[in-house]
C-alpha cells in the first residue's frame, strides 16, 4: 500500500470530495496534492491492472519484511492519500457508476484523450451541475 499522510484530512481542503479519472503522471500528481491538501480522492482504475503506473518497476515498494511488492514507487509516488476502486469506465453499468458517484463530489479530474469523456460518462449533461468543478488536464 503506498504511503498515507497521517494528517491527509487536516488541510485547507478538508470537506471536498474529488473523483479522480486520471492516469499516468500529470492527473495523479494533481490529485495527490489535493489529497495532500485535505481533500478525500477517489481513484478510479480500470478491472485488471488498475493504472498503468503499478507496474512501471522495478523499483516495488517493499512491504514491512522488506520484499517487494507488487506496487512500483513510480505509482506510489504519485498516489498517495487516495482511496482506489476500480470501475470498467467502457461498460455502461461502470458509466453509471461513475455518474452517481459525482452526484456525491465536489471535484472531478480527468486526463482523457479530448471527446472521451463526452463520449462515455458525460453523455448526460444533469450530472454536471454547478455545484461540480471539472479539470482537464492535458487539454
Amino acid at each position: 500500500m503506498c504511503v498515507k499522510d497521517k494528517n491527509m484530512n487536516d488541510g485547507p481542503l478538508k470537506g471536498l470530495l474529488v473523483l479522480d479519472l486520471t492516469r499516468v503522471l500529470a492527473g495523479p500528481y494533481c490529485t495527490q496534492m489535493l489529497g495532500d491538501l485535505g481533500a478525500d480522492i477517489i481513484k478510479v482504475e480500470r478491472p485488471g491492472g488498475g493504472d498503468d503506473t503499478r507496474g512501471f518497476a522495478p523499483p516495488f515498494v517493499k512491504n514491512d519484511n522488506g520484499e517487494d511488492t507488487d506496487l512500483s514507487a513510480y505509482y506510489c509516488g504519485a498516489n498517495r492519500n487516495k482511496k482506489s476502486i476500480t470501475i470498467n469506465l467502457s461498460e455502461k453499468e461502470g458509466q453509471d457508476l461513475v455518474r452517481k458517484l459525482l452526484s456525491d463530489c465536489d471535484i472531478l479530474v480527468e486526463n482523457f484523450k479530448t471527446g472521451t469523456l463526452e463520449k462515455g460518462i458525460k453523455e448526460n449533461n444533469d450530472i454536471l451541475d454547478d455545484d461540480l468543478t471539472i479539470i482537464g488536464i492535458g487539454k
